[in-house]
């Protein structure tokens, strides 16, 4: 008679001793857990892993253990964020923890009663009852989509944005979307009543609201949206994972958790790739991309350049310049599609007043490319008082390249400030309306490309026309003082 665990186990059939591998696996991985219950739903496709879904576990995972209290979860619609958070996750715990309790919240009912009984079927599942052996059932007295319990006397309530919740307690609050996106841009009041609703009710709901915890998981779709509201009041960590990497190095408790390197790099390529994140751009309008995709949420009127100080010039009515200048944003030298763009505009000035003159020269470009577009501004502009290109990448080439050929070709090194420190020293001559564009109703470069870049920097992907238009700005503001000028002529 066998009395060694280990030879019991060995004796064992081999498809059983896989069933306890797996359930141990998963039992002490939710990212494992997540890859074995995939089936469930979606029995007709393979689960397909990316590096996202296991940061997200990982941070439930700290969740779970108490070393996270409050977490927000910064990410783009349909990157399987409900049923990681609202469905996986509360099944997981459930395996050692059935006593826990939940509190779900989304803004759509149906969406937050959806995830309620996928929650249900998974632990029902013959799956899920094979590798686990839960002791618990299902109470069927109370057995309802939007509140459930189980014999070992955990329960999941479900509850819309703003629906009641008095009287109910929970170990645990799951919040998923809770604001709609046609809402966020559109209904003031549904912004407010939102925030109101998790400040005054739901936050409330925990037993121990010490050390129980709270997950938010939602796209950014305004500055004043829940997510922004939280992390205002600090004390919350936060996972924030743009459609494409915006170059910015973020870290929680649990380190670094972002591997991407390059900017633009794609979150999750096999689910939105290039071609269909370009898509997205046109179809929800730069603005509504940056928030919802990028979570960077820009304000209606502006970030950093608010639209409300643009000023417009006509096409029969631009004033004699003083003098004109040519501004180049030269980067790597690169035609590819994911290179940075090439830049040259060409500015005027009229006394205190600037205009950005039409056309703009804006795409990828190797040095060739470059010297022989500068030629040309020059031949357009035959009056240029100077030709700037910042001097770094490709620029420093371009001006060895050039420098027997142009007067006035000057490389400029923006030394000390940031991209966004050059942005904001520009804003007052904003502000001091005298900064002019060609009117969008006449050039749609202006209204297509232009105005949301400058409008959504520095969230968007592409800042390249933003430094183009601030390295002039900035050299003619210097050219204007009077030590300057008698050096420039």
């Amino acid at each position: 008679m066998m009395t060694n665990p280990s030879e019991i186990f060995a004796s064992l059939p081999e498809s059983e001793i896989r069933r306890i591998i797996d359930a141990e696996k998963a039992r002490r991985s939710l990212k494992e857990f997540i890859r074995q219950a995939w089936h469930v739903h979606h029995p007709q496709s393979a689960f397909v892993d990316n590096w996202h879904i296991g940061v997200i576990a990982e941070h439930l995972e700290a969740v779970s253990k108490g070393q996270i209290k409050r977490l927000i979860i910064n990410i783009p619609p349909r990157f399987l964020k409900s049923f990681i958070v609202s469905v996986y996750w509360p099944a997981w715990e459930w395996i050692d923890n059935p006593h826990l309790q939940y509190i779900a919240s989304a803004a759509a009912n149906d969406v937050v009663l959806r995830d309620a009984r996928h929650h249900r079927e998974v632990c029902t599942s013959d799956w899920y009852q094979k590798s686990f052996l839960p002791e618990w059932k299902f109470d069927t007295n109370q057995d309802a989509k939007g509140y459930f319990v189980n014999s070992a006397g955990g329960a999941r309530l479900s509850r819309s944005t703003g629906q009641r919740i008095q009287g109910m307690g929970a170990r645990r609050i799951i919040i998923d979307d809770p604001i709609d996106a046609g809402d966020a841009f559109s209904d003031k009041k549904q912004l407010i009543e939102h925030v109101r609703f998790f400040d005054t009710k739901l936050s409330t709901r925990l037993n121990d609201p010490d050390n129980d915890p709270i997950v938010l998981i939602m796209q950014r779709l305004h500055q004043r949206d829940l997510a922004g509201h939280l992390l205002e009041q600090g004390g919350w960590e936060l996972v924030c994972l743009p459609n494409e990497f915006d170059g910015i190095r973020r870290t929680t408790v649990l380190g670094a958790y972002d591997p991407r390197k390059e900017k633009g790099e794609l979150l999750f390529p096999k689910r939105l790739s290039r071609e269909g994140t370009e898509r997205k751009k046109i179809q929800l309008g730069l603005s509504a991309y940056t928030g919802q995709f990028q979570q960077q949420p820009s304000p209606a009127g502006g970030m950093i350049f608010k639209e409300s100080t643009f000023q417009y010039w006509l096409p029969d009515k631009l004033p004699e310049m003083d003098y004109v200048i040519g501004s180049w944003d030269c980067t790597f030298g690169s035609t590819t599609s994911d290179a940075d763009f090439v830049v040259g505009q060409t500015w005027g000035a009229c006394g205190a007043k600037r205009y950005l003159l039409h056309p703009q020269e804006k795409r990828r470009m190797t040095v060739p490319d470059m010297v022989e577009a500068i030629k040309e501004q020059v031949r357009k502009w035959p009056n240029l008082r100077a030709v700037i290109i910042e001097n770094k990448a490709k620029g420093k080439e371009v001006i060895d390249a050039l420098s027997r050929e142009i007067p006035g070709l000057i490389g400029w090194n923006p030394t000390g400030q940031s991209k966004q420190g050059r942005a904001y020293a520009v804003t007052p001559l904003f502000e001091a309306g005298q900064i002019f564009f060609p009117h969008p109703e006449y050039y749609g470069w202006v209204r297509d490309d232009f105005k949301p870049e400058i409008l959504t920097f520095p969230a968007a992907r592409h800042d390249d026309q933003v430094d183009a238009m601030t390295m002039a700005l900035i050299w003619m503001s210097d050219y204007s003082k009077p030590w300057f000028g008698t050096l420039g002529k």
